[in-house]
């Protein structure tokens, strides 16, 4: 079950989130995860059809983007992981900010 916090309408609703978006304590959730992947066409074909919801500043930037999506998996992975839904949509955290590595294990 997906929730979102309802925006704030008062005055006072929206000075206490700017309080704990200020003032709030700040916690780095460390993840790390080792994958196999079972289908590489499945993903490349997930992470190429997420390209076309993705505004590029160039074609040339979206092109590149493609080739490397096409020609390496780690990237395909790196377009399609969303870091920012660790936590999925919680009313009770706000996401500052989220970034996630994909390499080849070496094992």
């Amino acid at each position: 079950m997906t929730t979102s916090r309802p925006l704030p309408t008062t005055e006072t609703e929206k000075s206490q989130l700017k309080n704990v978006l200020e003032n709030g304590e700040r916690y780095r959730i460390s993840v790390d995860a080792v994958v196999t992947v079972l289908d590489a066409d499945a993903v490349r074909a997930t992470a190429l059809r997420h390209l076309d919801e993705v505004t590029f500043s160039s074609a040339g930037e979206r092109d590149s983007m493609e080739h490397q999506v096409r020609d390496d998996l780690s990237a395909a992975l790196q377009f399609i992981l969303n870091a920012e839904g660790l936590l999925g949509d919680r009313a009770d955290v706000f996401m500052r900010s989220a970034s996630a590595r994909v390499e080849r294990d070496g094992s």
